[in-house]
């Protein structure tokens, strides 16, 4: 992807509930996103499932990949997959520190939750060696 790194940002939400059973669910999805145009390269919902023994386990939810051939968007999703409930940690401390701190007139509700912040650099999230992959060429398109 052609992209600069400074167009590239990210927006995270927050949403819980519990499931037919009665556990406890806690959902961070994380947006990659074109900051010019606001189109989403990548999404991913991370996910703490606690039962009622207080026990906690973690998945990766729903994954969208925009260009499946890019390889920024592989890179991402390669990072993330693996560790999960350390990426689930790392994000939630966001959300913490933001219901700690943040709830103000700005704050909204949208399709994946409690917005925890919007349009920030997603050098934050991404490591630099997922971000050095937007230099990378696209891959030719065969027929």
């Amino acid at each position: 992807m052609n992209l600069p790194k400074e167009l590239v940002q990210a927006d995270l939400y927050y949403a819980s509930g519990k499931n037919e059973t009665g556990d406890k669910i806690a959902e961070i999805t994380l947006q990659i996103v074109n900051g010019e145009n606001r189109t989403e390269i990548f999404a991913t919902t991370f996910r703490r499932i606690t039962d009622k023994s207080r026990k906690q386990t973690f998945e990766l939810g729903a994954v969208r990949i925009e260009q499946g051939a890019d390889e920024f968007s592989m890179a991402i999703y390669d990072h993330f997959r693996t560790g999960v409930d350390s990426h689930f940690k790392n994000l939630m401390a966001e959300v913490t520190d933001f219901l700690e701190t943040g709830l103000d007139t700005s704050t909204w509700i949208g399709a994946y939750g409690l917005r925890i912040y919007s349009g920030v650099s997603a050098e934050g999230v991404l490591p630099v060696v997922v971000m050095d992959k937007l230099e990378a060429p696209l891959p030719l398109a065969t027929e």
